[in-house]
């Protein structure tokens, strides 16, 4: 299967309402009460109740469509495809006789994941469900205005750096459109979180949507399938964490300030490193092999990795982890030569930070590109009508 640059159908009205519904969710809706909260990023949880209760909505409505898809318009599955799901099931059953059902988030999302690509492939989304989807977008970026967390700004979802990863989505889609004012607002926004990943990102973003930089990435550096792009990231960022632990010359965390942005080597940045030295030195021993820790955090632990490779595994366990990234680089595959530049800078969020590649995240990864594609399908399908229209020989063929 293979996502075409031209699509020939609108998706049909309940892949249309599932879209809507899940950037409604992810978008559009609060995440949080409380407008300004302390600068303690551990109290953070404390404050997202709304979220985790919508969370479990998009688990469901996840699972709705999958089943109806599935089960009741039977869509065709290849064997390959078949016999995947039902392994990548045995395992999620085994977790979860020891009581580790969170294994199952990570199942149906990937499931469910394959199962909507095979209904969108070779399809767009229609111009009214577009800009309902901008609206949402657009909504969450004024969010902006409203929270803080301590001095710095954000959006409901509290941690700026995890916000500016939804806030690089909404960017990223308004800078596919050519929505320049849209784009230029989102921008602002991010700047102002004083996140580095957001600006890290869109640096990424605007140098490799540069066509020869796409080029030479591709055909020079051969980055031309997301396994070897993952693959390089996790060397680099293993690489650059051994680099930062062992040098233990690091700063106190620089919290809220501008220097924040000209000092990488700070507490902060210390404290993901190493977090990703002791996971692998676990994994290594023979910890995280087929169990993993799911939603908590265990006492050998002082942080949770930050990577989204590294996660999935301290979170899921070795196996189940290599499932759900493997349907996360099959997902991505089919999008990487139509949405190279995102794709590629969408790796800064996902080697530095948390897991955006399993669960929902992926489902939200899949529509976001699937968005994006549409939009330039649409910007073709009218240049080849103004084309048309232009050349009287070409429009009579």
């Amino acid at each position: 299967m293979s996502m075409s640059t031209i699509g020939k159908r609108n998706i049909d009205t309940l892949s249309n309402i599932f879209l809507a519904l899940f950037f409604l969710v992810y978008f559009a809706i609060p995440k949080s009460t409380s407008f300004i909260v302390p600068g303690d990023f551990r109290l953070i949880p404390e404050y997202l109740t709304p979220w985790y209760i919508q969370r479990y909505a998009l688990l469901l409505l996840v699972f709705a469509y999958f089943s109806y898809y599935l089960l009741i318009k039977q869509i065709k599955v290849n064997k390959t495809a078949i016999q995947t799901i039902f392994w990548f099931g045995v395992f999620v059953c085994f977790q979860m006789l020891y009581e580790d059902f969170v294994s199952f988030y990570a199942y149906l999302a990937a499931a469910s994941a394959y199962i909507l690509l095979l209904n969108l492939n070779n399809k767009v989304i229609g111009e009214s469900t577009l800009r309902l989807l901008f609206l949402f977008c657009f909504l969450y970026v004024l969010q902006f205005c409203f929270y803080r967390i301590g001095v710095r700004i954000t959006s409901s979802f509290l941690d700026p750096n995890i916000s500016g990863y939804y806030l690089f989505l909404c960017y990223l889609i308004f800078r596919t459109s050519k929505k320049y004012f849209l784009s230029t607002t989102a921008l602002l926004a991010g700047a102002l979180t004083l996140s580095r990943n957001f600006y890290l990102a869109v640096f990424l973003y605007e140098v490799v949507n540069l066509e020869y930089i796409e080029n030479f990435l591709k055909n020079t550096l051969f980055l031309n399938s997301v396994l070897k792009i993952t693959i390089l990231s996790i060397i680099t960022v293993s690489a650059a964490s051994y680099y930062i632990v062992n040098s233990d010359n690091y700063n106190i965390t620089i919290g809220s300030t501008y220097e924040r942005l000209t000092n990488l080597n700070d507490g902060s940045n210390y404290s993901r490193a190493k977090a990703n030295i002791v996971m692998l030195e676990r994994l290594g021993e023979g910890d995280f092999i087929f169990r993993g820790q799911g939603t908590g955090m265990d006492a050998n632990s002082e942080h949770r990795p930050h990577n989204a490779f590294f996660r999935a595994i301290y979170r899921y366990g070795l196996f189940i982890a290599l499932l759900s990234i493997g349907f996360f680089i099959y997902c991505a595959n089919l999008f990487l030569n139509y949405n190279y530049a995102i794709v590629i800078s969408l790796f800064s969020y996902y080697s530095i930070l948390n897991d955006f590649v399993t669960g929902n995240e992926l489902i939200l990864f899949v529509l976001v590109n699937f968005v994006c594609l549409s939009i330039k399908n649409h910007q073709t399908n009218e240049k080849s009508t103004l084309s048309s229209n232009n050349n009287p020989r070409l429009s009579s063929l």
